[in-house]
């Protein structure tokens, strides 16, 4: 454990997530002890000074300026001195890493220098360096040309279980059953008010994904009435791209897929995380691999655009061997994207609140992991093309999607890159208002159905706020 002793309120986060690079426990605290690491903040003039102890012995010191970028390096090189870093991403501790290669390449540096700065100024390791590069390379040439239309999310909020790794505003549809109806109506009424209000701006939706929680874990009458309101006010003919999160295999029906291809639907991702039948009953998947591959079957013969499929690297009970298996069976189906997660430990989730239940490897096991799945994506043709970190993410690793040539999602990019308006109707999901250069307001929704139901006039309040149309 080390102590970050006075820190200024300002300073707080990028210390304590710097020095979480390098210790299991950060303390922010006002209290001298003098014993086990401590570290100790000065600034007089245009210099700070950070000063490292162990039992109330100075260790080392560094001095640099007031900026905030030469501090954050000076604590990181600082902390190097007695522990190793358990992070390849330096002092990039934020969950959009991809940014700071944009803003370099805005600058007009050129690649070799976007990432000799990267390596030298921030202290990212050469390999994440290139990652990061490319990622940005892709994106600039598909996602920054587009910022006046605008993505629309829409939220489904249940699932047909809770997986045990889940953070997200889900419920168990087989426990909340009596929330469906009352939620979809609400839903429904949301959209057609929106879209009486979005008719007042000369903004355009040329985006739609509808995410949750499991979308197709409702019935098929609701989703056909879903989709069909949605068409009635979205110029289906203006979306390049319409996804569904079909994640769960147990919630796919031929039925829901038909509809789904007769309004317009042309990207569909079912998400298996692992194909080991063991992996899927630990993290509380009610379904097999074998309901997987039946699954992907039904969806192959509608043939829509793109078909994604979702890994998490680091999941109980997986090793190596097993994830090796669950590559190597999803690439025999050739989706268009496989979206790659590493396990993140977050606060709602059965896993943060019960870990003597679970074995969670090591920062080496899931490395080898995920440079297995880079070279057998680079082999089989598949590229990166959107990246992001989550805090409490195993091994401080990151989240990669790779996509075929010309199979990349837009609004994936969009959404993590935030220089795109993004619309959110509906539980959980979080409105992105571009404001100026590099600078959005977040405008979320309610993250509870019962919250959602009961005040519903102040969603459409945000959503006038959102379209400029606040009285």
């Amino acid at each position: 454990m080390i102590k970050l002793i006075q820190i200024p309120k300002e300073m707080q986060y990028d210390f304590t997530h710097i020095a979480r690079i390098f210790f299991d426990e950060v303390q922010n605290t006002i209290q001298i002890d003098n014993e086990g690491y401590e570290l100790y903040y000065s600034s007089v003039d245009n210099e700070t000074k950070v000063s490292l102890f162990f039992d109330g012995e100075m260790m080392n010191e560094s001095v640099s300026e007031n900026e905030k970028m030469s501090v954050k390096k000076s604590l990181y090189d600082l902390l190097s001195t007695v522990k190793k870093s358990k992070s390849q991403y330096g002092i990039l501790v934020g969950v959009r890493p991809v940014k700071v290669v944009h803003k370099l390449l805005d600058e007009n540096k050129s690649v070799l220098e976007a990432k000799e700065i990267m390596m030298e100024k921030f202290r990212v390791d050469p390999i994440k360096a290139d990652l990061l590069i490319d990622v940005a390379i892709t994106e600039r040439k598909l996602i920054f040309k587009d910022y006046d239309a605008i993505s629309l999310y829409i939220g489904i909020p249940f699932c047909p279980s809770i997986c045990t790794y889940c953070s997200f505003p889900s419920n168990d549809i087989n426990k909340k059953s009596n929330l469906v109806d009352p939620y979809m109506e609400m839903l429904l009424e949301e959209i057609k008010t929106t879209f009486k209000l979005l008719n007042m701006t000369n903004k355009k939706v040329d985006n739609i994904y509808i995410g949750g929680g499991t979308p197709t874990s409702i019935s098929a009458q609701q989703l056909e009435t879903l989709l069909k309101t949605l068409d009635d006010y979205v110029d289906i003919e203006m979306v390049g791209e319409y996804t569904v999160e079909a994640g769960r295999p147990d919630t796919i029906t031929d039925e829901k897929l038909k509809i789904m291809k007769n309004y317009g639907v042309n990207r569909i991702c079912i998400n298996p995380q692992s194909m080991n039948n063991e992996v899927l009953k630990v993290i509380g998947r009610n379904h097999t691999k074998e309901d997987i591959f039946s699954a992907y079957k039904m969806i192959e013969h509608y043939n829509f655009n793109a078909i994604n499929m979702d890994l998490i690297v680091g999941l109980p009970e997986d090793t190596i061997e097993s994830l090796k298996e669950t590559v190597k069976e999803v690439l025999i189906l050739q989706p268009d994207n496989i979206t790659v997660h590493t396990l993140a430990i977050k606060k709602a989730s059965h896993i943060k609140n019960n870990p003597e239940q679970y074995h969670l490897l090591n920062s080496q096991k899931i490395s080898e992991m995920l440079k297995y799945i880079e070279i057998s994506m680079k082999e089989n043709g598949y590229k990166p093309y959107y990246l992001y970190r989550q805090k409490n993410i195993l091994g401080n690793f990151e989240n990669v999607g790779y996509a075929l040539d010309g199979k990349e999602s837009i609004y994936n990019m969009r959404i993590i890159e935030e220089k795109h308006n993004i619309l959110a109707l509906g539980v959980g999901g979080v409105s992105k208002k571009i404001v100026g250069e590099n600078h959005f307001n977040r405008i979320p929704n309610f993250r509870s159905v019962e919250d959602y139901i009961h005040r519903f006039d102040e969603m459409i309040s945000r959503k006038r706020t959102f379209l400029n149309l606040t009285e």
